[in-house]
This record gives C-alpha cells, sequence and structure tokens, in this order.
C-alpha cells in the first residue's frame, strides 16, 4: 500500500488483520488446496499519521528532507520532503514510539489512538551552550 501523500511507508498485514506477527493467525495451505476463508483484512483503525511543519530559522523549512524511523525497526527511515510550507505527513503508521529528523534537529513521538497533525521539528536546535 502506498498512500498519496508526501511520506509513504511499507506496510506489512497478517491474517485475519494483525500488524504484527505475534498477531497472526495460521493457515495452512497443502499442495492442491483452495482456501476461501481466510480474508486478510487491513485494519485502518489501527493505523496512524504523523503530520507537522518543519521550521527553518523560525520560518517553514519548504523543500527539506524529512525521515522517520519506529523505534526497533530494522528497516531503513522512510523520507518525504516538506511542502512549500513546510508542512509533511506520513500515513499508514502502526501505533509506536518514531523518531523524525529534518536537518539537525530530530523529535520523538508516540502514536497510540490517535493521529498527531502538529509536530514541529526545529532544523536548527540550539545547543544548551553559550557560543565563544
Amino acid at each position: 500500500m502506498v498512500p498519496v501523500s508526501p511520506g509513504t511507508t511499507h506496510l506489512t498485514v497478517y491474517a485475519p488483520e494483525a500488524l504484527e506477527p505475534t498477531d497472526a493467525s495460521v493457515v495452512e495451505v497443502k499442495d492442491g488446496d483452495e482456501i476461501t476463508d481466510a480474508d486478510i483484512r487491513v485494519p485502518t483503525r489501527l493505523l496512524h499519521s504523523v503530520g507537522g511543519v518543519v521550521m527553518d530559522g523560525g520560518a517553514p523549512g519548504a523543500g527539506v528532507e524529512v525521515s522517520f524511523q519506529r523505534f526497533g525497526d530494522p528497516m531503513e527511515p522512510h523520507t518525504a520532503i516538506s511542502l512549500p510550507d513546510g508542512s509533511f505527513r506520513f500515513d499508514l503508521l502502526r501505533s509506536g514510539t518514531y523518531k523524525l529528523r529534518a536537518g539537525s534537529g530530530e523529535i520523538t513521538v508516540q502514536l497510540q489512538d490517535a493521529d498527531i497533525v502538529d509536530a514541529a521539528i526545529d532544523m536548527h536546535p540550539r545547543s544548551g551552550r553559550a557560543r565563544k
């Protein structure tokens, strides 16, 4: 599944409507068998979106690469390019903790029962040290 939005991700669904292998049901198929009652459904009620804006010196950061990765997921981070207004969005995400990056800025978000629409990533976060 590839969502129609600036960000995309990979989604694996298991039978009958599970997002994790541990929640899947086993369907045994032998040579010559035809299985007609093993429905695989995408449980959209369990999927979420993360959206927000990239900020660059107090202004929206247009055309900036934004990446995200789910903690504990060995896959490479997924990326999107922020729109002219600095906005970005990733869809079809499972519940969990994600790290989002843009420039040298990084935030962590926790997806549970709702979408996040107001994540803000400052591309150039200030360090806690004074410059000399």
